[in-house]
C-alpha cells in the first residue's frame, strides 16, 4: 500500500514535466506547420501571380504539397510520441539534475520487475523529496511559442481577409489543379473623377476604381502647380463593398483660386496625372441693348433707335422693337444657355471668347435668363433675369430744386427759382409761370435742346421789381410737353405742382408762450432766426447800395434812408 501511494506521487510528479513538454511539442508543431503552410502556399500564389503556370506544373505543385504535408506530419506525430511519454520525460529531469538513472530505472523497470522498481521509487522519493522535476522545464518557450502562433494566426487572418478573393483564386488553381481557373490580373488603377473644375471654398471628392489584385493601402497625391510646395499625400484603404467593385475614395478642401494636379498610386499601379482648376465662376461685366424701333415709329420721325447700358437688370423698350445685347463677361466662354419666362430656351455656343451678342424681338413683358459656361465647364452661379418691360409714353416730370417749397419772403427778396424737367421719349417746350396778386400772369419759355430728354430752368425772381405788399403772395409753377409719339393719343402735356411765395414784414415782435417766466429778460422785440437776419440784412445792403449809385439824391431818398435807419435800430 505504502509502495503504491510512493508510485502514484512519482508519477504525478514527471507527469507535470511531460505535460510541459507535450504542450511545447504542440505548439512547435502549430508553428512549423502554420510557417511551412504560409511559406509554401505564398511562394506559389506570387510564381503562379508572375508566371501564370499551366495545368501540369499546377498539378505537380499540388502533390508536392500533398507529399511535404505528409513528411511533415510523419515527421512531427514521431516528435511527439516521443515528448509524450513517461521515459522521455525522467529522462529529460536526469539531464537537467541527475539522480544517477534511478528515476529513469524505476519508470522503465516498474512494469517489468516490481521488487526492484519499488526500490528504485522509495530511493527516489527519498533522495528528491524536495527537488521540484517541473522546475527543469522552461517554461518561457511554451508562452513565447504560444504568443507566436497567436500572433502569426492573427496576421495571416488579417491578410487573408483583406485579400480573400486574391488568395482564394490561387488556392483554387493549387488545389484543383484541372479547374478553368484565370489568375487574378495584376493591380491597376483608372481615376473615376477625371479633371474637375471648381469654384474656390469647394470641398470636392475624388475617386479611383481598383480592377485585378486589391492591395492593401494606397495613396492620393495632390500636386500645387501654382504655387511653391512638396506633393501631398494621403494614405487610403480600398472601400470594398457588396456588388460594387473596390475603389478609393477621398475628399479635399479647396479655399482658394489655384491650378493643382492629382492622382491614385498603389505599389506599381498609378493612375494618370488629372487637373484641378480652381477658379471664379463667370459673371456678367457690362450689357448693353442696341434698340431698333419698329419702322412704323421710325416713319414718323419723332423717334431714333437708340442705345442704352443696363445696370439694373431691367430693359424698357417699345413693344415690337428688335433688341441686341451686347454682353461681356468676365471669362472666356465655351457656351451661354438662354431661357425665357415665356417657356422658350436656346443655347448658343460660344468661340472661346468674352464678348457674345443674343437678340430678340420684345413683343410682350418676359424675364430672361442667362447662364454661362466657361471654357474649362464652369457654370455661372445666381446670375439674375433681365426684366424686359413694354414702354410708355409718360408725361413730363418736374422737381422743384430751388426753393424746396411754399416760401415766405420781404417784398424785396431775391429769390433764386429753379427747376428740373424730364421725358422719358423727349421735350418739346417748356415755361415757367407765375402769377402775381394783381392778377397779372407771367410766362417765361424755358430753353430745351431738340429731342432732349431734360432741362434744368434756373430764374432769379426779384419781387423788389413787382409792387407787393405784406400780405400778397405770388403763384408759380411749370410746365411742359413732350414730343409726339405714335404710342400715345393725346397731347403729353403736363404741369408741375403750384407753389406759393407769400410776403412777410421785415420785422416782427415776439410773444412769450403760456409758462414762460413774466422775468424774463426776453421782452420787447426778439430777433428771429438767423436766415432771417440775413434776409434784412441783404435788403437793407440792397437798397443802400440803389441809393449809393446815384449821383444825387432828393427827398424821397432821404426818407427811404430814414427808413432804413429805423430798420438798421
Amino acid at each position: 500500500m505504502a509502495i503504491s501511494k510512493e508510485l502514484d506521487y512519482l508519477i504525478e510528479r514527471v507527469s507535470k514535466v511531460r505535460r510541459w513538454l507535450a504542450a511545447i511539442a504542440i505548439l512547435k508543431t502549430i508553428a512549423i506547420c502554420l510557417f511551412f503552410a504560409c511559406l509554401y502556399i505564398g511562394i506559389y500564389i506570387l510564381l503562379d501571380h508572375s508566371l501564370n503556370f499551366g495545368i501540369w506544373i499546377r498539378f505537380i505543385a499540388f502533390f508536392l504539397m500533398i507529399g511535404s504535408t505528409i513528411y511533415l506530419l510523419y515527421k512531427l506525430s514521431k516528435l511527439l510520441l516521443i515528448q509524450i511519454s513517461y521515459t522521455n520525460a525522467a529522462n529529460f529531469i536526469e539531464n537537467k539534475n541527475s539522480f544517477d538513472q534511478q528515476l529513469v530505472a524505476a519508470m522503465e523497470y516498474y512494469p517489468y520487475s516490481k521488487a526492484l522498481a519499488e526500490q528504485l521509487i522509495l530511493r527516489v522519493n527519498k533522495v528528491s523529496e524536495s527537488f521540484k522535476f517541473d522546475s527543469v522545464v522552461e517554461k518561457w518557450q511554451a508562452i513565447v511559442l504560444a504568443v507566436s502562433v497567436f500572433i502569426g494566426i492573427s496576421i495571416v487572418a488579417l491578410f487573408v481577409q483583406h485579400n480573400v478573393s486574391f488568395l482564394k483564386t490561387y488556392f483554387t488553381r493549387l488545389t484543383i489543379p484541372f479547374a478553368s481557373v484565370d489568375p487574378v490580373p495584376a493591380t491597376s488603377l483608372k481615376a473615376l473623377t477625371g479633371d474637375i473644375v471648381s469654384e474656390p471654398e469647394s470641398m470636392l471628392s475624388f475617386a479611383a476604381q481598383i480592377k485585378g489584385h486589391i492591395p492593401e493601402t494606397g495613396q492620393f497625391v495632390l500636386s500645387y502647380l501654382t504655387k511653391d510646395a512638396n506633393d501631398q499625400r494621403i494614405q487610403l484603404r480600398p472601400l470594398i463593398e457588396q456588388e460594387k467593385e473596390p475603389k478609393f475614395e477621398t475628399s479635399e478642401f479647396f479655399p482658394e483660386i489655384g491650378q493643382y494636379q492629382y492622382r491614385f498610386e498603389s505599389q506599381q499601379a498609378r493612375t494618370q496625372w488629372h487637373n484641378i482648376d480652381i477658379r471664379n465662376a463667370p459673371e456678367i461685366k457690362s450689357i448693353i441693348a442696341e434698340v431698333q424701333l419698329p419702322k412704323s415709329l421710325l416713319d414718323e420721325g419723332t423717334l431714333k433707335n437708340y442705345t442704352e447700358s443696363i445696370n439694373n437688370n431691367k430693359l424698357e423698350v417699345i413693344k415690337n422693337s428688335s433688341v441686341t445685347l451686347h454682353i461681356k463677361t468676365t471669362s472666356n466662354l465655351s457656351k451661354v444657355e438662354f431661357s425665357e419666362a415665356l417657356g422658350q430656351s436656346n443655347t448658343n455656343q460660344i468661340n472661346n471668347t468674352n464678348e457674345f451678342t443674343h437678340t430678340f424681338i420684345a413683343d410682350s413683358k418676359n424675364s430672361i435668363g442667362i447662364k454661362l459656361i466657361d471654357d474649362k465647364g464652369l457654370s455661372s452661379k445666381d446670375i439674375p433675369n433681365l426684366e424686359i418691360v413694354l414702354k410708355t409714353d409718360n408725361p413730363p416730370e418736374f422737381n422743384l430744386v430751388s426753393p424746396e417749397g411754399d416760401y415766405i419772403a420781404t417784398n424785396i427778396s431775391s429769390i433764386p427759382v429753379e427747376f428740373e424737367i424730364t421725358d422719358d421719349f423727349g421735350l418739346r417746350s417748356a415755361q415757367f409761370c407765375m402769377e402775381l396778386p394783381d392778377g397779372e400772369s407771367i410766362v417765361r419759355d424755358i430753353p430745351v435742346k431738340s429731342d432732349a430728354n431734360e432741362t434744368d430752368f434756373q430764374y432769379l425772381l426779384e419781387l423788389e421789381q413787382y409792387n407787393l405788399e405784406v400780405g400778397d403772395s405770388i403763384m408759380f409753377y411749370a410746365q411742359a410737353e413732350g414730343i409726339d409719339t405714335p404710342i400715345v393719343t393725346a397731347k403729353n402735356v403736363a404741369s408741375s405742382e403750384i407753389y406759393f411765395i407769400e410776403i412777410g414784414p421785415y420785422k416782427q415782435i415776439w410773444h412769450l408762450k403760456s409758462g414762460e417766466s413774466q422775468n424774463s429778460n426776453m421782452t420787447g422785440p426778439i430777433p428771429e432766426t438767423l436766415l432771417t437776419v440775413l434776409e434784412y440784412t441783404r435788403a437793407i445792403v440792397k437798397k443802400i447800395s440803389v441809393i449809393s449809385n446815384k449821383a444825387g439824391i432828393n427827398s424821397e431818398d432821404r426818407t427811404n434812408l430814414d427808413s432804413i435807419n429805423e430798420d438798421v435800430k
